[in-house]
């Protein structure tokens, strides 16, 4: 029970840093729209984490899903990053990769805490 709410923290944890990034991007002269998906993401990630901490079943395996993937994409983002000249003329590059950074832990952490054992366990017997 208690990892899987660690996992839910993270997770909104994650939502919080989008809408920051969406705000500063938005601020900077980038596309509005990216504010609003931002906080289209932010949701998700409340109603994730409000099924994970009561024990929804069907939020353990969306927190699964949606941690894992878009981990994944973070690593992919992270790694373009670095390698590729993806980042040049961003107002602010360091700020962007930190935020690659954060936001890559921050899911792949709740992705293998929602695959440890207790968390499983709660989540496939969980109500939902």
């Amino acid at each position: 029970m208690r990892t899987r709410r660690i996992a839910a923290i993270l997770i909104v944890l994650y939502g919080v840093a989008v809408m920051a990034n969406g705000g500063v991007v938005a601020q900077a002269g980038g596309d509005p729209s990216d504010l609003v998906r931002a906080g289209l993401r932010l949701v998700g990630t409340v109603l994730i984490a409000s099924g994970l901490w009561t024990g929804a079943r069907w939020a353990w395996w969306l927190g699964i899903a949606f941690a894992g993937l878009l981990g994944v994409a973070g690593l992919m983002a992270l790694r373009a990053a670095l390698s590729l000249p993806v980042l040049e003329g961003r107002p602010n590059p360091t700020l962007d990769l930190a935020f690659f950074a954060v936001s890559t832990v921050l899911l792949l952490t709740a992705f293998v805490l929602l695959l440890l054992r207790s968390s499983r366990r709660t989540g496939v017997t969980g109500s939902g």
